[in-house]
Protein backbone atom coordinates (compact mmCIF):
# COMPACT_ATOMS: atom_id res chain seq x y z
CA UNK A 1 0.00 0.00 0.00
CA UNK A 2 1.53 3.47 -1.07
CA UNK A 3 1.93 5.97 1.53
CA UNK A 4 3.32 9.35 2.14
CA UNK A 5 4.51 11.85 5.11
CA UNK A 6 2.74 15.15 6.01
CA UNK A 7 5.33 18.20 5.90
CA UNK A 8 5.36 20.79 8.42
CA UNK A 9 3.54 22.96 6.04
CA UNK A 10 0.90 20.16 6.13
CA UNK A 11 1.50 18.88 2.53
CA UNK A 12 1.54 15.41 1.43
CA UNK A 13 3.42 14.27 -2.14
CA UNK A 14 0.63 11.50 -3.83
CA UNK A 15 2.55 8.11 -4.66
CA UNK A 16 3.13 7.58 -8.01
CA UNK A 17 1.19 4.81 -8.93
CA UNK A 18 -1.66 6.52 -7.00
CA UNK A 19 -1.17 9.36 -9.31
CA UNK A 20 -1.16 6.84 -12.34
CA UNK A 21 -3.90 5.08 -11.32
CA UNK A 22 -5.93 7.89 -10.95
CA UNK A 23 -5.06 9.68 -14.53
CA UNK A 24 -3.80 13.00 -12.08
CA UNK A 25 -2.03 15.83 -13.29
CA UNK A 26 -0.47 18.71 -12.34
CA UNK A 27 -3.12 21.33 -11.61
CA UNK A 28 -5.99 18.86 -11.17
CA UNK A 29 -8.03 19.38 -8.33
CA UNK A 30 -8.63 17.35 -5.38
CA UNK A 31 -11.79 17.52 -2.71
CA UNK A 32 -10.98 16.09 0.49
CA UNK A 33 -13.66 14.46 2.86
CA UNK A 34 -13.36 13.65 6.31
CA UNK A 35 -16.07 10.04 7.09
CA UNK A 36 -15.96 8.35 10.23
CA UNK A 37 -12.25 9.52 11.22
CA UNK A 38 -10.59 8.42 7.83
CA UNK A 39 -9.93 10.90 4.35
CA UNK A 40 -11.24 10.40 1.41
CA UNK A 41 -9.23 12.39 -1.40
CA UNK A 42 -11.92 12.20 -4.99
CA UNK A 43 -10.66 14.31 -8.16
CA UNK A 44 -12.89 17.06 -9.21
CA UNK A 45 -13.53 16.74 -12.80
CA UNK A 46 -15.16 20.11 -13.18
CA UNK A 47 -15.30 23.01 -11.73
CA UNK A 48 -17.94 24.36 -9.68
CA UNK A 49 -19.27 26.73 -11.67
CA UNK A 50 -19.75 24.10 -14.35
CA UNK A 51 -21.36 21.73 -12.16
CA UNK A 52 -23.80 24.34 -10.57
CA UNK A 53 -27.35 23.88 -10.47
CA UNK A 54 -27.03 20.22 -11.49
CA UNK A 55 -28.51 19.10 -8.44
CA UNK A 56 -32.24 19.77 -7.75
CA UNK A 57 -33.34 21.73 -4.42
CA UNK A 58 -36.42 19.77 -2.61
CA UNK A 59 -39.30 22.49 -2.28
Amino acid sequence: MPYSTLTGKGQITIPKVVRDNLNLKTGDTLYFRLEKGEIKIIPVSKSIEDTYGLLARNK
